[in-house]
């Protein structure tokens, strides 16, 4: 696996503490995410990343295997919150 990859799950990443978010350390190593853009304004994240050029070289990978999906890379905002609070 490339480094500064980490694939996204779907299972319980984050706990909820009232209505208190806790995010895991791991998690907020990850601020990128690539996404893939889906009708009704819905998306799907397909991976994490470090940094943003290790997104942005999976995007072009992806873009070569997938070339009628679409797909953005997007910094997750929520992640830099949560953990200032």
């Amino acid at each position: 696996m490339p480094p500064g990859y980490q694939p996204f799950s779907t299972g319980s990443g984050s706990n909820c503490n009232g209505d208190k978010l806790i995010m895991p350390y791991k998690e907020r190593l990850h601020p990128w995410v690539l996404v893939r853009l889906l009708p009704n304004l819905q998306q799907i994240t397909v991976a994490q990343y470090r940094s943003r050029s290790d997104a942005d070289g999976h995007l072009q990978v992806i873009r070569r295997l997938m070339p009628n999906a679409k797909f953005e890379v997007m910094f997750n905002p929520e992640l830099s919150a949560k953990h200032q609070a």
